[in-house]
């Protein structure tokens, strides 16, 4: 049960890392192309990954294992 906790929080940690990145770079583009690409590449990534995310996993398996299938129904 810890090892889910802390696995929990580290995914957390990451997923905001990950936000801060993103905003960071868009802070400090220096051309319009550059953010505009990243934006693009960020818009068509991001609903595939929440549409994969949102088939094969379940509301505690996003808080936990977000990349696990959900187990079957007895």
């Amino acid at each position: 049960m810890v090892f889910l906790t802390v696995l929990h929080w580290l995914s957390v940690l990451f997923f905001v890392g990950m936000f801060a990145a993103i905003v960071f770079v868009f802070e400090t583009a220096d051309s319009y192309i550059l953010e505009f690409s990243f934006g693009l590449a960020v818009m068509g990534i991001i609903p595939w990954m929440l549409v994969v995310i949102m088939r094969y996993a379940t509301l505690g398996q996003l808080l936990i294992f977000p990349w696990t299938k959900p187990s079957p129904q007895k």
